[in-house]
């Protein structure tokens, strides 16, 4: 079967509350960054391919700071304080190291979107209207982010919460 096809099978859903350890350790043992608790309210997700889990996602609150994001949707402070909780960051992606399929990670994030919002809506009683991430570009070029119609907005300073990225 081509990848085009192969693509056609892929399914995301939220993770089930028995399978957060699991997520957990999977996040630990292959992304870069492990698993550390999600900022806020969060939801995991895993994709499967034939019912077998190829790649985790994990939403969190946004950032409060972000001054190209809040530049590009035209926000002042005290807006941004009262709006905030409309967005959700992506603080974790991760396609399994041994899954190789051209394309599956915008068509994962796409899938991913398309539901995100409602599933927000029913767990925190409001949708999700705009989403953020950041990559490192000392890793990855944002690829699969530009491929799933996402802006690039610029560079951010680095800092985490707690010290300097």
């Amino acid at each position: 079967m081509d990848e085009k096809n192969i693509l056609r099978e892929v399914k995301i859903r939220p993770i089930r509350k028995e399978e957060f350890s699991l997520w957990k350790e999977l996040m630990n043992k292959y992304h870069y960054l492990g698993y550390k608790r999600m900022p806020g309210k969060n939801i995991h997700y895993v994709a499967t391919l034939r019912d077998r889990w190829v790649a985790l996602l994990g939403w969190g609150s946004a950032a409060l700071k972000c001054k190209v994001r809040d530049d590009f949707i035209g926000w002042d402070e005290k807006k941004k304080l009262e709006r905030l909780f409309l967005l959700a960051n992506n603080v974790r992606f991760l396609i399994f190291p041994w899954i190789s399929i051209k394309n599956l990670a915008s068509k994962i994030l796409s899938l991913n979107l398309k539901r995100l919002s409602n599933n927000f809506k029913l767990l925190y009683g409001h949708p999700v209207v705009l989403v953020e991430t950041f990559v490192d570009l000392s890793r990855y070029k944002g690829s699969c982010y530009r491929a799933a119609n996402w802006i690039y907005l610029g560079k951010t300073k680095g800092f985490s919460k707690r010290q300097a990225v």
